[in-house]
Parts: structure tokens; sequence; C-alpha cells
């Protein structure tokens, strides 16, 4: 695209103006209200249809072309909200988050651009509440699909939701059989995204210094064989590149690779007995035996870009420092509900 091109575009972007396209017509009605407006007028509609979000904050985010409202509650809320108003024709095209629920979709309004051509504007509804609240919602989502596979297949399982603890995996699930109970379990660790921590440890720094020139020192996770071997690893970096958290403030001190983390992650969740890893819905093995039954991609093999975060930590009244294990990406694998993983995981 050339200098005159390029300019062209700009101006075209900055003179859209917003239309409502009725369905079944062809030309869309000119909108004179600002993108704020429209937003607010679709929240008061959310609350007349949905009586049960009548007293729920829901609040306009941002957006343009996607209109990112928040506080809508688990994507199983969300989902039910996005069906009915597609079912009602007043959205069309939902698409997946995941789980097989949808969380946005096509409104009526269109962004016309000068010379003619148009826009969709979509809506995309957001639980609020932070990662903690979706990784806990998705550990529930997750539970739920296994759940209701295996009585649909009329299989002898039941998924539970564990959790909570460092020391256990996030979703086990157990025959119901009475004579293979007590030796059939099968564990899972959830995450919601690849950008999420796969494991981590809080550090506290004394200036007095503790033997010499060490002084971080691993407060948290000590009992975990993998994670302080890491902090022996990095310790000497810390006392001299990280800067002493102070004060309250949140944010990131210190970030920087390292070799190794992708078979850490799977020495890690052994320690914890989980058998495999699903993010976003894409599962991947954690050891042989698991990759034997299910035919899955290891973790180990599918990770990308291993680094070590640090960073300080708000809890609302108190702060602490984390060391946390991260990735830039992961190649995809199989979904854990397609029939050929959950036939193999659970026959």
């Amino acid at each position: 695209m050339n200098y005159k091109e390029l300019l062209k575009e700009i101006r075209s972007v900055m003179n859209e103006e917003l239309f409502y396209k009725p369905r079944g017509e062809e030309e869309p009605r000119p909108v004179s209200d600002p993108i704020e407006k429209v937003a607010e007028d679709i929240l008061k509609y959310f609350k007349r249809k949905f009586p049960e979000l009548r007293d729920t904050d829901l609040e306009f985010k941002r957006g343009k072309r996607v209109l990112h409202f928040t506080n809508f509650g688990n994507l199983s809320q969300r989902d039910e909200v996005i069906k009915d108003l597609v079912e009602d024709g007043w959205l069309s095209n939902p698409v997946v988050k995941r789980s097989m629920k949808y969380h946005r979709a096509t409104t009526p309004f269109v962004d016309k651009t000068p010379s003619g051509k148009e826009y969709p504007i979509v809506i995309q509804l957001n639980q609020g509440g932070g990662a903690a609240k979706a990784g806990d919602d998705y550990e529930e989502e997750i539970v739920e699909i296994i759940n209701d596979k295996a009585k649909s297949q009329g299989k002898n399982y039941e998924a539970r939701k564990l959790g909570g603890s460092t020391k256990a995996p996030d979703v086990v699930v157990r025959s119901t059989d009475p004579e293979t109970a007590s030796s059939t379990t099968t564990t899972f660790e959830a995450k919601t995204t690849i950008g999420a921590d796969f494991g981590q440890f809080q550090i506290i720094h004394n200036p007095k210094r503790i033997k010499g020139n060490q002084r971080f020192k691993q407060k948290t996770q000590t009992d975990s064989p993998v994670l302080s071997r890491i902090f022996r690893s990095i310790k000497t970096l810390l006392n001299k590149s990280c800067p002493v958290p102070t004060g309250n403030v949140s944010g990131e001190l210190l970030k920087f690779k390292r070799r190794g983390l992708k078979q850490a992650v799977e020495e890690y969740y052994a320690e914890k007995n989980v058998d495999y890893i699903i993010i976003n819905d894409q599962a991947y093995s954690l050891n042989d035996a698991a990759q034997a039954q299910s035919g899955l991609k290891r973790f180990k093999d599918s990770a990308k870009g291993g680094y070590l975060r640090v960073r300080r930590k708000c809890h609302g009244t108190t702060y602490s420092t984390t060391v946390a294990i991260r990735f830039d990406s992961i190649k995809s694998s199989k979904k854990y509900y397609d029939d050929d993983v959950f036939n193999k995981i659970f026959p």
C-alpha cells in the first residue's frame, strides 16, 4: 500500500458512520447516535429481555466494531444469552469461545465507510471477575462436558472438580463401576489460555542477606523438588538483576528465557499426579502412559518460548512476589471432547 492509499484508508476509517440493517432489508438505515449510546441501548435491551440480569452491574467496556460488555457471568450463562438472542433473530453468526459455548455474535448494526464498505458490529459478552474466576468456572465446564458425554454414551465415569490446591489436580475422573473404581482414575489440569502460569512460587527479599549474597529466598512450594530446583538455578540472577519489591505497587519485575522449562512443567505436574493438561479445550499428554493411551501430543513437544516471570502481585490488602513459568505459544492439538480422543481416554 502506497502513501496515498494509506491516507485514503485512514480518512475512510475516521469518517465511518453507524447504520442499522434490519433483517430482510438490503440497504442499512443510518443511526445518528454515537456507539456509546448504541451500547447503552443494548444493555437496556439485555435487562428487559433477561430479568435475571436486572440487578447485575453490566457494563460497556470498549470497542467500535467489537463491543465488549462485562459482568455477564460464567460462560454457560453467556452462552444461553447468545443462543436466546440468535433464536429471536436479534443476533447472528455466534462464535464459540470454548467448551462448545458461545460468547460473541453479530448484531444488525454495521459500520459503513464513505466508499460504501460495510463492517458488521459484533458484541462480545465477558465474564468479569478476573483470571482466577475464569479458571474456576472452566474447571466446572470440563466436569460438565465429561459427565454429560459419559452419560450419553452409557459409560461408568464421573468427573469431579478438585483444584483450589497446588497439590491436587483440577479435575479427577473415576470409574463408577464397582469392579474398576479403585484402579481407574484419570486426572486433568485446566488452563483457559497458553498465557497462564504453568507452576509458580513466591519469593521474599531479606535486606540483611542470608548466607552471604543470597538476598532472595523461596517462600512457597518448597516441598516441590521441581520448583525448588528452578529457584536454586536462578537465585544468583535474582540477587543480581531483580529489583527489590517495595511499596503497594503491582507489576512485572523481571522476565528471562530459560531452557528446560517444558520438561520441568511435565515433572511438576507429575508431582501432582496429573495425566493431561487442557488448554482452551486442546488436550496434551504429560507422561508416556497418557500419550500411549490417548495418542495426544506431549506438552513438552508442543509448548514454545519458555520463560520465567517475576511479578509483584496485589491480593487486596497484601502483596506477594511470585516467580511463574510461562510460554509464548503452543502447537495446536485435538480437543479433549473429540470422540476419537474421549473414547481412548475413557474406553
